[in-house]
Protein backbone atom coordinates (compact mmCIF):
# COMPACT_ATOMS: atom_id res chain seq x y z
CA UNK A 1 0.00 0.00 0.00
CA UNK A 2 1.02 3.83 -0.70
CA UNK A 3 1.31 5.59 2.77
CA UNK A 4 0.31 9.10 3.36
CA UNK A 5 4.29 9.72 3.50
CA UNK A 6 4.87 8.13 0.20
CA UNK A 7 2.00 9.88 -1.30
CA UNK A 8 3.37 13.77 -0.04
CA UNK A 9 6.98 12.65 -1.43
CA UNK A 10 5.61 12.00 -4.79
CA UNK A 11 3.46 14.99 -5.09
CA UNK A 12 5.60 17.66 -5.65
CA UNK A 13 3.74 20.00 -7.63
CA UNK A 14 5.96 22.60 -9.28
CA UNK A 15 5.10 25.40 -11.36
CA UNK A 16 5.38 25.88 -15.05
CA UNK A 17 4.82 29.32 -16.18
CA UNK A 18 4.29 30.12 -20.57
CA UNK A 19 5.51 33.62 -21.73
CA UNK A 20 4.28 35.10 -24.68
CA UNK A 21 6.80 37.19 -26.31
CA UNK A 22 6.86 40.05 -28.58
CA UNK A 23 8.83 42.74 -29.48
CA UNK A 24 10.86 42.92 -26.37
CA UNK A 25 7.27 42.83 -23.90
CA UNK A 26 6.85 39.98 -21.76
CA UNK A 27 3.37 38.82 -20.73
CA UNK A 28 2.40 35.63 -19.01
CA UNK A 29 -0.34 33.72 -20.91
CA UNK A 30 -0.57 30.11 -19.56
CA UNK A 31 0.56 28.08 -16.75
CA UNK A 32 0.03 24.79 -15.33
CA UNK A 33 1.11 22.10 -12.54
CA UNK A 34 2.83 18.90 -13.77
CA UNK A 35 3.66 15.82 -10.90
CA UNK A 36 7.08 15.38 -9.99
CA UNK A 37 9.83 18.05 -9.15
CA UNK A 38 10.46 19.64 -13.00
CA UNK A 39 13.88 19.50 -13.48
CA UNK A 40 14.09 20.17 -17.34
CA UNK A 41 12.22 21.51 -20.44
CA UNK A 42 12.98 21.50 -23.99
CA UNK A 43 10.67 21.99 -27.25
CA UNK A 44 11.32 19.67 -30.64
CA UNK A 45 13.01 22.19 -33.48
CA UNK A 46 9.32 21.91 -35.42
CA UNK A 47 7.43 23.08 -32.68
CA UNK A 48 5.43 19.97 -32.29
CA UNK A 49 6.26 18.55 -29.41
CA UNK A 50 7.48 19.56 -25.45
CA UNK A 51 9.04 17.71 -23.42
CA UNK A 52 9.16 18.07 -19.68
CA UNK A 53 11.45 16.21 -17.47
CA UNK A 54 11.35 15.46 -13.90
CA UNK A 55 12.64 13.59 -10.94
CA UNK A 56 10.69 10.86 -11.80
CA UNK A 57 9.36 10.70 -15.68
CA UNK A 58 9.88 11.88 -19.34
CA UNK A 59 6.72 13.59 -20.61
CA UNK A 60 6.09 14.56 -24.22
CA UNK A 61 3.21 16.94 -24.56
CA UNK A 62 1.90 17.92 -28.18
CA UNK A 63 1.99 21.81 -28.45
CA UNK A 64 -0.99 22.16 -30.20
CA UNK A 65 -3.18 21.21 -27.05
CA UNK A 66 -0.38 21.13 -24.31
CA UNK A 67 -1.53 17.70 -22.83
CA UNK A 68 0.78 14.57 -22.13
CA UNK A 69 1.18 12.32 -25.68
CA UNK A 70 3.81 9.55 -23.92
CA UNK A 71 5.37 9.28 -20.49
CA UNK A 72 8.79 7.14 -20.16
CA UNK A 73 9.76 6.32 -16.35
CA UNK A 74 13.48 7.90 -15.96
CA UNK A 75 15.22 10.58 -13.93
CA UNK A 76 15.50 13.48 -16.25
CA UNK A 77 18.12 16.14 -15.14
CA UNK A 78 18.01 17.77 -17.94
CA UNK A 79 16.84 17.20 -21.99
CA UNK A 80 17.35 18.41 -25.68
CA UNK A 81 16.05 17.37 -28.73
CA UNK A 82 18.12 16.43 -32.17
CA UNK A 83 16.93 18.99 -34.69
CA UNK A 84 16.26 16.40 -36.73
CA UNK A 85 12.80 15.95 -34.53
CA UNK A 86 13.81 12.25 -34.32
CA UNK A 87 15.64 11.62 -31.26
CA UNK A 88 15.64 13.45 -27.44
CA UNK A 89 18.74 13.35 -25.68
CA UNK A 90 17.99 13.21 -21.87
CA UNK A 91 20.99 13.12 -18.78
CA UNK A 92 20.15 10.84 -15.93
CA UNK A 93 22.93 10.82 -13.49
CA UNK A 94 26.11 10.14 -15.10
CA UNK A 95 24.30 8.88 -18.09
CA UNK A 96 22.72 10.46 -21.62
CA UNK A 97 20.39 8.38 -22.60
CA UNK A 98 18.62 8.77 -26.01
CA UNK A 99 15.17 7.91 -26.99
CA UNK A 100 13.41 7.64 -30.65
CA UNK A 101 10.15 10.33 -30.28
CA UNK A 102 7.90 8.75 -32.30
CA UNK A 103 8.20 5.23 -30.32
CA UNK A 104 9.47 5.89 -26.74
CA UNK A 105 12.12 3.18 -27.82
CA UNK A 106 15.60 3.64 -26.41
CA UNK A 107 18.60 4.14 -28.66
CA UNK A 108 21.45 3.83 -26.67
CA UNK A 109 23.46 5.26 -23.89
CA UNK A 110 26.82 7.58 -23.65
CA UNK A 111 28.71 7.00 -20.69
CA UNK A 112 31.66 9.20 -19.57
CA UNK A 113 31.07 11.47 -17.15
CA UNK A 114 32.37 11.14 -13.54
CA UNK A 115 30.20 13.47 -12.00
CA UNK A 116 25.87 13.90 -12.24
CA UNK A 117 25.53 15.66 -15.64
CA UNK A 118 23.91 19.35 -15.05
CA UNK A 119 22.84 19.59 -19.27
CA UNK A 120 23.06 18.69 -22.53
CA UNK A 121 22.71 20.27 -26.61
CA UNK A 122 22.61 19.18 -30.00
CA UNK A 123 24.90 21.09 -32.09
CA UNK A 124 22.26 22.82 -35.38
CA UNK A 125 23.57 19.96 -37.47
CA UNK A 126 22.84 17.06 -35.11
CA UNK A 127 26.41 15.25 -35.64
CA UNK A 128 27.72 16.67 -32.00
CA UNK A 129 26.14 16.44 -28.16
CA UNK A 130 27.69 18.50 -25.79
CA UNK A 131 26.99 17.67 -22.29
CA UNK A 132 28.43 19.31 -18.71
CA UNK A 133 28.30 17.80 -15.59
CA UNK A 134 28.21 19.44 -11.86
CA UNK A 135 31.63 19.46 -12.01
CA UNK A 136 32.84 21.92 -14.95
CA UNK A 137 33.47 19.29 -17.51
CA UNK A 138 32.15 19.59 -21.09
CA UNK A 139 31.94 16.56 -23.43
CA UNK A 140 31.65 16.55 -26.92
CA UNK A 141 29.84 13.17 -28.40
CA UNK A 142 29.38 12.35 -31.73
CA UNK A 143 26.83 9.70 -33.10
CA UNK A 144 29.09 7.18 -33.52
CA UNK A 145 29.28 7.21 -29.67
CA UNK A 146 32.90 8.60 -29.99
CA UNK A 147 33.89 11.62 -27.17
CA UNK A 148 36.26 13.85 -26.57
CA UNK A 149 36.73 16.34 -23.86
CA UNK A 150 35.74 20.13 -24.39
CA UNK A 151 36.32 21.56 -20.55
CA UNK A 152 38.12 20.64 -17.68
CA UNK A 153 36.57 20.88 -14.23
CA UNK A 154 36.16 24.14 -12.77
CA UNK A 155 35.82 25.47 -9.32
CA UNK A 156 32.18 26.73 -9.91
CA UNK A 157 29.22 25.12 -9.86
CA UNK A 158 25.21 25.13 -11.71
CA UNK A 159 26.00 24.80 -15.09
CA UNK A 160 23.65 25.21 -18.48
CA UNK A 161 25.07 25.19 -22.26
CA UNK A 162 23.71 25.85 -25.38
CA UNK A 163 25.16 26.08 -29.06
CA UNK A 164 24.80 29.11 -31.05
CA UNK A 165 22.47 28.65 -34.35
CA UNK A 166 25.58 28.67 -36.30
CA UNK A 167 27.67 25.85 -34.08
CA UNK A 168 30.54 27.62 -33.85
CA UNK A 169 30.39 28.99 -30.32
CA UNK A 170 29.27 27.36 -26.96
CA UNK A 171 27.41 29.31 -24.24
CA UNK A 172 28.58 27.75 -21.10
CA UNK A 173 26.37 29.10 -17.80
CA UNK A 174 29.02 28.80 -14.64
CA UNK A 175 27.71 30.71 -11.28
CA UNK A 176 27.53 34.21 -12.02
CA UNK A 177 28.98 33.96 -15.22
CA UNK A 178 28.28 33.43 -19.06
CA UNK A 179 30.89 32.07 -20.85
CA UNK A 180 31.67 31.91 -24.65
CA UNK A 181 33.95 29.41 -25.81
CA UNK A 182 34.59 28.59 -29.40
CA UNK A 183 34.08 25.60 -30.73
CA UNK A 184 36.98 24.88 -33.30
CA UNK A 185 39.88 25.49 -30.92
CA UNK A 186 37.85 24.64 -27.33
CA UNK A 187 39.17 28.26 -26.53
CA UNK A 188 37.20 30.72 -24.26
CA UNK A 189 35.93 34.00 -26.44
CA UNK A 190 33.87 36.88 -23.36
CA UNK A 191 32.26 36.08 -20.14
CA UNK A 192 29.41 38.37 -18.76
CA UNK A 193 28.82 38.81 -15.55
CA UNK A 194 24.82 38.12 -13.94
CA UNK A 195 23.35 39.66 -10.71
CA UNK A 196 22.32 35.83 -9.24
CA UNK A 197 23.67 32.49 -9.74
CA UNK A 198 22.78 31.17 -13.38
CA UNK A 199 20.52 28.12 -13.56
CA UNK A 200 19.91 27.45 -17.01
CA UNK A 201 20.15 28.76 -20.20
CA UNK A 202 17.86 29.34 -23.64
CA UNK A 203 18.77 30.47 -26.92
CA UNK A 204 16.10 32.87 -28.77
CA UNK A 205 16.08 31.33 -32.28
CA UNK A 206 17.10 34.23 -33.81
CA UNK A 207 20.45 33.63 -32.18
CA UNK A 208 20.47 37.30 -30.92
CA UNK A 209 19.33 36.88 -27.54
CA UNK A 210 19.87 34.47 -24.65
CA UNK A 211 17.37 34.02 -21.67
CA UNK A 212 18.93 32.94 -18.39
CA UNK A 213 17.45 31.55 -15.56
CA UNK A 214 18.44 32.23 -12.04
CA UNK A 215 18.58 31.13 -8.71
CA UNK A 216 17.15 34.33 -7.15
CA UNK A 217 13.98 33.32 -9.14
CA UNK A 218 14.59 35.92 -12.20
CA UNK A 219 14.93 35.61 -15.92
CA UNK A 220 17.18 37.84 -17.47
CA UNK A 221 17.52 38.27 -21.18
CA UNK A 222 21.17 39.49 -22.95
CA UNK A 223 22.08 40.56 -25.81
CA UNK A 224 24.39 38.40 -27.83
CA UNK A 225 25.89 41.25 -30.11
CA UNK A 226 26.65 43.56 -27.38
CA UNK A 227 26.46 41.66 -24.49
CA UNK A 228 24.18 44.03 -22.39
CA UNK A 229 21.63 42.66 -20.27
CA UNK A 230 18.20 43.54 -22.00
CA UNK A 231 15.48 43.23 -20.05
CA UNK A 232 14.11 41.11 -16.75
CA UNK A 233 11.09 38.89 -15.69
CA UNK A 234 10.66 38.53 -12.14
CA UNK A 235 9.33 35.40 -11.16
CA UNK A 236 8.25 36.07 -7.99
CA UNK A 237 5.30 38.13 -9.62
CA UNK A 238 3.75 34.89 -11.34
CA UNK A 239 0.94 34.44 -9.74
CA UNK A 240 -0.08 30.77 -8.58
CA UNK A 241 -2.25 29.34 -6.30
CA UNK A 242 -0.18 27.15 -3.80
CA UNK A 243 2.56 28.79 -1.34
CA UNK A 244 6.36 29.46 -3.02
CA UNK A 245 8.17 29.60 0.38
CA UNK A 246 10.96 29.91 -2.62
CA UNK A 247 11.46 30.96 -6.09
CA UNK A 248 14.31 29.70 -8.74
CA UNK A 249 14.13 29.24 -12.17
CA UNK A 250 15.41 25.54 -13.03
CA UNK A 251 14.67 25.69 -16.72
CA UNK A 252 13.62 27.60 -19.62
CA UNK A 253 12.62 26.87 -23.13
CA UNK A 254 11.78 28.98 -26.27
CA UNK A 255 9.21 27.94 -29.00
CA UNK A 256 10.87 27.38 -32.27
CA UNK A 257 8.67 30.49 -33.54
CA UNK A 258 10.14 32.45 -30.45
CA UNK A 259 7.19 33.79 -29.79
CA UNK A 260 6.67 31.82 -26.65
CA UNK A 261 9.00 30.60 -23.41
CA UNK A 262 8.06 28.26 -21.07
CA UNK A 263 9.77 28.59 -17.03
Amino acid sequence: KMTMKNTHQLLWFILIAIFSISTGVYGQTEKFLGKGRVQAMQFSHDGEWLAIGTSAILELYSTKTYQPVRMIETNVDAIDFRPDGEEVTIADGRVLRRFEVTTGRENGTLEGHENRISDVAYSPDGNLIASIDERGVVRLWRRNGEMTTFREASSRFEFSLVFSPDGKRLIVGAFRLIEIWDVADAQPVSEWETDSRVTTLALHPDGMQLAVGTEGGFIEFWSLQTGERTAVIDGHDVEVDIPRPKVEVDSLAFSPDGRTLVA
